[in-house]
């Protein structure tokens, strides 16, 4: 008794080396022919063996293709075997993406497996595309840049790049999917007319393949005064003290950054409208307006 039982696990540690030993992976381009090759040990007699050459499926309804070196004629155009007293191959015509999968080389009565590959065909992603969630961006709301591509096989990697510089430490704000990356993050006007990149690689590909947008940000202005010939300024809880010379020339600028643009600027003096007192000139250009308080 106890000698059966250590044939039979003898056996079945026999039988797992040989898969072991025979697993191989396989990588070939779209449309191309490959062929599976699979030595027979000494052990396997075709007088007592049936070897049979299966193609695993998702779906768990695996494909027998051959059965001791014979075909189905529905799979004549697809498949070709060959099988001798020492090995055994499959050829596989026309690679596409269904037949990326494991093809085994095994027998028949004991579903022993002597061979053992995994093939990959490798298809280029399409051209990716790049859409954000929203047309209207406002600061400080939430923005999703989705960046897509179809049909690449293995599934394409993605990278993000912000003008043009990787972005890293990502992990909580992209979810990856087989055909997509969502990048989500909270917009600042630091953000306007900044350009974000979706990048694609995947093996089929010599080089990666790239898709950029840039947002554009509606945000309040921000405005700062600055002074040109005052003795001292300092700044506290948003009000800026800039104190000068008596009689002498001050020359203040109001430096603004908004977008869209303000409709207008004007100054005020505890309340007044400074353009309507003497004395001083008021000049605007891009993104500033200045002021001369001319006291002489």
């Amino acid at each position: 008794m106890h000698n059966i039982q250590f044939i039979i696990f003898l056996s079945f540690l026999i039988h797992q080396s040989l898969a072991a030993i025979h697993l191989e992976n396989i990588t070939v381009t779209r449309g191309e022919n490959v062929k599976f090759h699979c030595q027979l040990p000494l052990s396997i007699s075709l007088k007592e063996n049936i070897i049979q050459w299966k193609k695993n499926r998702f779906n768990d309804d695996n494909l027998f293709i051959s059965i001791n070196g014979k075909i189905p004629k529905i799979f004549e155009k697809f498949y070709q075997t060959v099988l001798t007293n020492q090995s055994s191959s499959l050829e596989v015509f026309h690679v596409d993406k269904d037949d990326s999968t494991t093809y085994i080389c095994q027998t028949f009565e004991t579903q022993t497996i002597l061979c053992q590959y995994n093939l990959v065909v490798l298809i280029k992603p399409e051209a990716p595309l790049l859409t954000i969630n929203k047309e209207n961006i406002e600061e400080y709301q939430a923005v999703t840049l989705t960046c897509s591509s179809l049909n690449g096989n293995p599934p394409p990697q993605y990278t993000w790049y912000r003008n043009s510089v990787l972005l890293t430490s990502l992990n909580e704000q992209v979810i990856t999917t087989e055909n997509s990356s969502i990048y989500t993050l909270n917009v600042t006007r630091l953000d306007n007319n900044v350009k974000y990149e979706c990048q694609i690689w995947n093996q089929a590909l010599t080089i990666p393949l790239r898709i950029e947008q840039y947002l554009h940000v509606k945000y309040r202005p921000y405005v700062k005064i600055l002074e040109e010939t005052a003795i001292f300024s300092s700044e506290q809880n948003h009000m800026r003290k800039i104190i000068g010379i008596e009689h002498e020339q001050q020359n203040l600028t109001c430096h603004y950054d908004a977008n869209p643009l303000p409709t207008s600027i004007y100054w005020l003096t505890n309340g007044t409208t400074i353009v309507s007192r003497k004395k001083k000139r008021i000049f605007i250009a891009e993104n500033q307006s200045n002021i001369i308080n001319e006291n002489k």
